[in-house]
């Protein structure tokens, strides 16, 4: 074996082996342990958890706790709060808007703007965990009971908003309005609400696709304040590696 040869074969073994020293120590990351049994620790107690947990208007601020994002995160929480993922990946989820230690779904022309870094890092830990074989087959039947439907209305709502590109100017000016006129918060009025109109087609498709209406009304506000934060496509790519590993057959 010549020096050249030798010379390859060498940086072909290192390679393997940094490789390979790289995925078990992702692999081993203890934030993704932690993930992993609060993970666990939902689906075993989710029966206790959706029957004790306060999904009251006056906790939650939804008349529709079964449906849309609000109840799903005050069961969830309990065991994967924002604050807990915030530890596992290492960086805070928002870098402005109304949002404290709780989360404040009362205002109406704020919200929050994910941190890029946060979503980066995020969707790199996911990636892992979802690379393991076992932990997709023990979280396998909770998504599919939990979050299925709900996760295939973000992905439909993301290409709605994607191709209609002038809603993204009819809500920044409902905001103006809301700004301008905060009594209209009184009368049970919000700027998604405004967008119930541009919306109504989408809706009525998913409802026509056995798919929840509401949810058709507001998962298209979600793309929309991402488009606006600027983390649309993280979260896009978040969103296809969930699908792309527990639900393949529904985006090919």
């Amino acid at each position: 074996m010549n020096r050249l040869q030798k010379c390859l074969t060498l940086f072909f073994l290192c390679s393997v082996l940094s490789c390979s020293s790289s995925k078990t120590t992702e692999q081993n990351d203890p934030t993704l342990l932690l993930f992993e049994q609060q993970a666990n620790a939902l689906k075993r107690n989710w029966n206790s958890i959706t029957k004790y947990v306060d999904l009251s208007y006056e906790k939650i601020s939804s008349w529709i706790p079964e449906s849309g994002i609000r109840g799903r995160y005050a069961q969830f929480k309990t065991k994967l709060s924002r604050q807990i993922v915030e530890k596992i990946v290492g960086h805070k989820a928002f870098i402005k808007g109304p949002h404290g230690q709780t989360l404040n779904f009362n205002s109406l022309t704020d919200f929050g703007h994910y941190n890029p870094i946060f979503l980066e890092q995020l969707i790199r830990k996911m990636n892992t965990l979802y690379a393991k074989k076992t932990f997709v087959k023990t979280f396998q039947d909770f998504y599919d009971a939990e979050l299925r439907d709900y996760l295939r209305v973000y992905y439909q709502a993301y290409n709605f908003i994607k191709y209609n590109e002038d809603l993204k100017g009819i809500y920044l000016e409902h905001i103006k309005t809301f700004k301008k006129h905060p009594k209209l918060a009184a009368q049970g009025l919000s700027p998604a609400f405004e967008m119930h109109n541009d919306f109504y087609i989408f809706a009525n498709d998913m409802q026509d696709d056995g798919y929840d209406v509401y949810e058709g009304y507001s998962c298209p506000s979600f793309w929309l304040r991402r488009s606006i934060d600027g983390t649309s496509d993280q979260f896009y790519t978040l969103l296809t590696s969930t699908l792309n590993t527990f639900d393949p057959e529904f985006i090919y």
